[in-house]
């Protein structure tokens, strides 16, 4: 049976509109799948952003927390009087740097802040009241080496310096003791010290662990 013209129109507009309706279901499922898509890159997005402000972070803290300088000076001669060998602790008159507050000019204690490798330098002129120079370098309070001269014979000022790195932990301390006294042999020799020859202890982080 042939179709009326009204009846193909009718057709045809029933499968247009299926068509239509088959379209925009697809369009909208493929909406839903780009806007999670979307969603889910701004959400990836928004975390890299925050990991990346956390390392900023991280390294404002650790740059604000890990430069430990110091220098302390002595401007006063050190000379120990005394019947029997003792040690006593090498103190400053002031400290040119003491960023970390690390330095305790009064007792000569470096009382490691930060956790990591440091370098330190000691540098004074020993006198001429004895034969040998003999200063203690004490980690924790507990003897760790020796800088020594041997000036026995010298007519004039021994120059003494050292260079020296260490492993240390926060609230590690590391100290210098003068070995003198002896009596009237006067075996050990103190430190001369003044404004245009001062004793100098230093230190610096070179790497925090």
């Amino acid at each position: 049976m042939l179709q009326t013209t009204p009846q193909i129109e009718d057709n045809v507009l029933e499968a247009t509109k299926k068509m239509l309706e088959t379209i925009q279901n697809e369009t909208a499922s493929r909406m839903d799948d780009l806007e999670s898509l979307i969603v889910a890159q701004n959400t990836q997005k928004d975390e890299e952003i925050q990991n990346l402000k956390d390392k900023i972070n991280t390294l404002e803290a650790n740059q604000n927390t890990s430069k430990v300088i110091f220098s302390g000076v002595r401007k006063n001669h050190m000379t120990i009087n005394s019947n029997v060998r003792i040690e006593v602790a090498i103190t400053f008159d002031e400290a040119i740097a003491n960023i970390g507050q690390g330095l305790d000019i009064d007792t000569g204690i470096f009382k490691c802040p930060v956790s990591g490798i440091y370098t330190f330098s000691f540098g004074a002129l020993s006198d001429l009241s004895g034969f040998y120079t003999f200063v203690g370098v004490y980690k924790n309070g507990t003897f760790h080496f020796w800088i020594h001269e041997n000036g026995n014979g010298h007519a004039s000022y021994v120059n003494l310096s050292y260079v020296w790195t260490m492993v240390l932990q926060k609230d590690d301390t590391v100290q210098l003791k003068l070995v003198g006294g002896g009596g009237e042999d006067k075996h050990y020799k103190g430190l001369h010290s003044t404004s245009n020859y001062p004793v100098w202890f230093n230190g610096q982080l070179l790497m925090q662990q």
